[in-house]
């Protein structure tokens, strides 16, 4: 194989993988806490960034906007198995958690690990939407959603850096 100086490898869906592990936000999971969630077909990140805007009279023609701080969100989407798979943290499992956890008047929280290629994120994060849907000819679908639970957990970690040029 050549070993090229120049590189053109673009970070693709399929390379994007999403963890879970159940835990406590005052312990880190250990590696072999951590599971695949599901079987994904798209993960994504949002980082709204919430802020103030001064009209003050002093600011000029433009209103001035100061970040307070930011709404952190993954989402998930994937294909339910009619039974989960072992090595992953399943639809039927994960269904199962939320509404135990609602039963108990608990946050159903778990550990998420976002892994993009080139940046992995890690945080304790409650799941705020939880749906499911298939039409007749349709695989049934999944859809996910994780916000901060503790931000003291969020963490981002960079994997390396791309070679100049890129």
């Amino acid at each position: 194989m050549a070993q090229c100086t120049v590189s053109n490898e673009k970070l693709f869906g399929g390379a994007v993988v999403l963890e879970l592990a159940h835990g406590c936000p005052d312990s880190k999971p250990k590696e072999a806490d951590w599971k695949l969630f599901m079987a994904g077909t798209s993960k994504g990140l949002d980082l709204s960034l919430n802020t103030v805007t001064s009209d003050a009279d002093d600011s000029g023609a433009y209103s001035e906007n100061i970040v307070t701080n930011a709404d952190l969100t993954i989402s998930f989407e994937g294909e339910v198995r009619k039974a989960d798979v072992s090595t992953e943290i399943g639809f039927h499992s994960t269904l199962k958690y939320i509404l135990d956890e609602l039963t108990a008047k608990r946050q159903p929280t778990v550990w998420v690990r976002f892994n993009q290629g080139g940046s992995l994120l890690t945080a304790y994060m409650v799941i705020t939407s939880y749906s499911s849907s298939g039409g007749t000819k349709d695989l049934y679908t999944c859809s996910a959603e994780f916000k901060v639970a503790s931000g003291d957990t969020v963490s981002l970690e960079l994997q390396g850096t791309a070679p100049s040029g890129e």
